[in-house]
C-alpha cells in the first residue's frame, strides 16, 4: 500500500490509497489472518520493483515513511542512495499494533537485479507483540539500493489504520578502521584500534604470523560494556579452513565480554582469527571490541614440536619412580601423554602402578589422569575399530553389567564393553581408570584427591599390561596455566599378593554395585583348602593377602568345610550347624578400616561380617551368631571376603593373615534361630532340640 510521511499520514488517514500488490514471494508462511477483512478494502498503487520514482525514495535521517501490507502478496518497493563505498545503512521497521497477521520483513538489494539480496530481517510472528526490528548492513559500493517491505509468507494483509508500518533509514560511515576485512584473503594485522561488528553478518578477519611449530597463541577478546553483539572468535590454521578453537558469549547484553584462550599451534605460517556475532544476527556501531593475540614459546619442552606429546603416538617415555617436574598444561585442551613399560605384566600376572599428580599451584585447572592399556583380545587397525571391545557383558542391573568390563562400562545396545576409541600397539585401548577430584559426601570414594589438596591426585591401581599410557589433562578442557608446572611421578611395583587377581577391579564401586557384583567376583576367588581338625570341624589357613591397591577386594573360596546335607532340606532339623570363627593380624596402615565377611553361594544375599579400624590382631566369631542358622545343611563352598570399608585406603607393604575355624555346633546365643524366628532352627541353649 502507498507510503506517506508520518506527518502526512496523521492528517490524511481516511483517504490513504493502497499500493500495488506485486506478489513476488513464492512461499506461504501458512498463517491465518487475525482480522476479518470482509470485502477487499485495499487500494492499489503503482509501486514497482527496481523503480527509482522520487516518490519512493528513502532519505537518510529523514522522516519515517508509512505503509500497509495489503492485499496479500503486497510488497512495497523503496530505494535510496549510498553516498560512498563502505557505507553502512541502518534500517528500522516497526509498527504500533500487537495483533496482526502480517509478519513484517524487509530486504535490501543492489541496483543490479541479478545480484542476491545483501541482507534481510523479519518479525516471524506479527501477532505476538509489536514489530520493532533494526538491522545494519554493509554496502561496499556507492550507488542506488532497493529496500522491499513485505509479509514473510506473502499470505497475510491488514488494511486497518492502526496496522500501518513505519520505516526509517540512516547511513553512517563504518567506525571499523580494519574494514574491509570480511574474508580471510582480506585479513588485517591486529593493531591498537578497536574493531566493530558494525553490520549484520559482519565478519572481521585478522592474521597472525607464527614463525615455528609448537608455539602458543595467547588470545583475548573483550568489550567495554553490554552490547547487542554476542562476540565470538574462531582461530584457523594456515589453510584458512581448519579451526583450532572457538569461543563466544551467550548474551552480550548481560555485561562486558571477556574471552581468553591459550592455544597450541601445530605448524608455522599465517594463522587467522575470525571475530563475529555468535549468531550473525546482531551488530553495534557504538560498542566495539578489543582483540589481542600474542605468540609465545611453549613452557613445556615436550610440546615444542608440532605434535608435542598430545597423543599416544608421541607419548613421552618415563621411568618408574622418576618425577616429571617441568610439565605444563599450558594450552586449552592440552593433553600430555606419557608411557611406562613393565615387561611381563598381564591381566593374569598383574603389577601395581602408583600415580601421583600434583597440580596444587595451578588454581584454574581441574586435573585428571587417565590410565589406558591395550586389550590384546580386541585387535584393531584404526581408532574407529575401538569404540567397543570384544568383551561381552549383560544382565538386568547396570552395576552387574559394568563389572564385567575392564573399562567399567557396558554398552547395553550391543552387549559389549566400551573401548577408549584409540587403536594402540597391541590392541584397542581400555581406559581402566579416570582419576579426578569430586566432592560427594555420599560416596567419598569418588574423590581421588589427597585430603585437603583438591588438585593433588594420588592412587595405586592394578596394572594389567606391560605398556601403560598415562594421560594428564584438565578435565573440562577449558583452562590452561602458562605460569605453573605440575609434577608427575609414576611408579611400577610388583604385586605382593600372590592371590591376585582374586576379584574384579571396581575403582568406582558403590555399596549397591558391591552387592550386585558378588556373584561375578566369586568367580575370581582364590581357593583355600580347609583341613579336618579331628573333631568334626576344620581349619582353613593360615593364609595371607594384601589390600594392595585402592578398592581392592580379596575373595577366597573355602573348600572342605563339612556339611550334613539334605536334599530337600528338612526345616527345624536336628542336624549339626557349623559356627565360623577366625583370627586375624595386620600391622600396617593405621588409616585402614578392614572388613571381613562370609557369603554363601547362590544368590549371596545371606552374609555376615566384621570390621577392624587400624592395625592389630584379634579373634571374631566366638560366642556369636556368626552364621545364619540352618544354612549349612547345604550351600558349599563358603566365600570369605577381605576389603577396605571406605574403598579409599591401601597398603602394599604390609600383609594381613587369617586363620579360620569351623566347629559343628550352634552358637551359644542366636535369637533369630528360634522356631518363631524364621524358617530354620537349630539346637542351642535358647532353642532346645526342635
Amino acid at each position: 500500500m502507498r507510503h506517506i510521511s508520518i506527518l502526512a499520514w496523521v492528517l490524511t488517514v481516511p483517504f490513504v490509497a493502497g499500493m500495488a500488490g506485486c506478489g513476488t514471494s513464492q512461499q506461504s508462511d501458512g498463517g491465518e489472518s487475525d482480522v476479518d477483512e470482509g470485502f477487499d478494502v485495499c487500494q492499489r498503487d503503482t509501486s514497482q520493483r527496481d523503480n527509482v520514482d522520487p516518490e519512493w525514495e528513502l532519505t537518510a535521517a529523514g522522516a519515517a515513511v508509512s505503509g500497509y501490507i495489503c492485499p496479500r502478496g503486497d510488497e512495497d518497493y523503496f530505494w535510496f542512495n549510498a553516498p560512498e563505498d563502505g557505507t553502512i545503512v541502518k534500517v528500522h521497521l516497526y509498527n504500533a499494533i500487537s495483533l496482526t497477521g502480517v509478519d513484517l520483513c524487509y530486504r535490501i538489494r543492489p541496483e543490479d537485479g541479478h545480484v542476491a539480496a545483501i541482507g534481510s530481517h523479519c518479525d516471524h510472528d506479527g501477532s505476538d507483540a509489536v514489530t520493532d526490528i533494526t538491522g545494519t548492513f554493509y554496502l561496499d559500493k556507492a550507488g542506488k539500493y532497493f529496500l522491499e517491505v513485505y509479509d514473510e509468507g506473502g499470505d497475510e494483509q491488514d488494511a486497518r489504520a492502526s496496522a500501518n508500518y513505519l520505516l526509517t533509514i540512516a547511513t553512517v560511515k563504518d567506525p571499523d578502521t580494519y574494514e574491509p576485512n570480511n574474508t580471510a584473503d582480506q585479513a588485517n594485522s591486529i593493531g591498537g584500534a578497536k574493531g566493530f561488528i558494525s553490520f549484520i553478518g559482519d565478519q572481521d578477519w585478522f592474521r597472525v604470523e607464527v614463525s615455528a611449530a609448537g608455539q602458543i597463541m595467547s588470545l583475548q577478546l573483550s568489550t567495554s560494556g553490554p552490547a547487542p553483539v554476542d562476540v565470538s572468535y574462531t582461530v584457523y590454521r594456515p589453510d584458512k579452513l581448519t579451526p583450532v578453537n572457538t569461543g563466544s558469549i551467550a548474551d552480550g547484553m548481560k555485561g562486558a565480554a571477556q574471552l581468553k584462550d591459550v592455544l597450541q599451534l601445530a605448524e608455522s605460517g599465517t594463522y587467522y582469527i575470525l571475530v563475529s556475532d555468535a549468531f550473525n544476527d546482531d551488530s553495534d556501531l557504538e560498542v566495539g571490541y578489543t582483540l589481542t593475540a600474542t605468540v609465545l614459546a611453549n613452557p613445556d619442552s615436550r610440546d615444542r614440536t608440532g605434535a608435542g606429546n598430545n597423543d599416544f603416538r608421541n607419548a613421552s617415555a618415563i621411568s618408574s619412580g622418576a618425577t616429571v617436574s617441568d610439565a605444563y598444561l599450558a594450552t586449552r585442551g592440552d593433553q600430555d601423554w606419557y608411557v611406562i613399560q613393565s615387561p611381563g605384566t598381564s591381566d593374569t600376572n598383574p603389577a601395581l602402578i602408583e600415580v601421583d599428580l600434583n597440580c596444587q599451584t595451578l588454581p584454574e585447572i581441574d586435573p585428571a589422569v587417565d590410565l589406558i592399556v591395550a586389550d590384546p583380545r580386541t585387535p584393531c587397525t584404526k581408532d574407529s575399530d575401538c569404540d567397543l571391545l570384544s568383551w561381552n557383558c549383560g544382565g538386568q542391573l547396570a552395576e552387574y553389567r559394568n563389572a564385567q568390563c575392564p573399562s567399567h562400562e557396558c554398552v547395553v545396545a550391543s552387549g559389549k564393553c566400551r573401548g577408549a576409541g584409540i587403536c594402540l600397539p597391541g590392541g584397542c585401548g581400555i581406559r581402566t581408570l579416570i582419576m579426578r577430584h569430586i566432592v560427594d559426601d555420599q560416596n567419598p570414594a569418588r574423590d581421588w584427591a589427597v585430603p585437603g589438596e583438591p588438585r593433588h591426585l594420588r592412587t595405586v591401581a592394578p596394572m594389567f599390561g606391560d605398556t601403560y599410557y598415562i594421560l594428564v589433562r584438565d578435565f573440562t578442557s577449558q583452562n590452561a596455566d602458562l605460569q605453573h608446572p605440575y609434577t608427575l611421578t609414576v611408579t611400577v611395583r610388583p604385586e605382593p599378593d600372590a592371590n591376585e587377581p582374586n576379584s574384579t577391579f571396581q575403582p568406582y564401586a558403590t555399596n549397591t554395585s558391591e552387592e550386585e557384583t558378588k556373584a561375578w567376583n566369586a568367580s575370581f576367588a582364590t581357593t583355600i583348602n580347609c583341613t579336618p581338625d579331628g573333631g568334626g570341624g576344620a581349619t582353613c589357613g593360615p593364609f595371607t593377602g594384601y589390600i594392595s591397591f585402592r578398592a581392592d577386594q580379596d575373595w577366597y573360596k573355602l573348600e572342605g568345610i563339612p556339611a550334613e546335607a539334605q536334599n530337600p532340606v528338612n526345616q527345624k532339623d536336628t542336624m549339626k550347624d557349623y559356627r565360623l570363627s577366625f583370627s586375624y593380624s595386620y600391622a600396617g596402615n593405621s588409616d585402614m578400616h578392614v572388613t571381613f565377611g562370609w557369603n554363601r553361594p547362590g544368590d549371596f544375599d545371606e552374609s555376615f561380617g566384621w570390621d577392624v579400624q587400624g592395625n592389630g590382631s584379634g579373634t571374631f566369631g566366638d560366642n556369636e551368631c556368626s552364621y545364619l542358622c540352618g544354612e549349612y545343611h547345604g550351600g558349599r563352598p563358603i566365600y570369605f571376603v577381605v576389603q577396605e570399608y571406605q574403598r579409599l585406603h591401601y597398603d602394599y607393604a604390609h600383609p594381613y593373615q587369617i586363620t579360620l575355624h569351623v566347629t559343628p555346633e550352634c552358637p551359644a546365643e542366636c535369637s533369630w534361630c528360634t522356631p518363631a524366628g524364621g524358617a530354620w532352627a537349630c539346637p542351642c541353649t535358647a532353642n532346645p532340640n526342635p
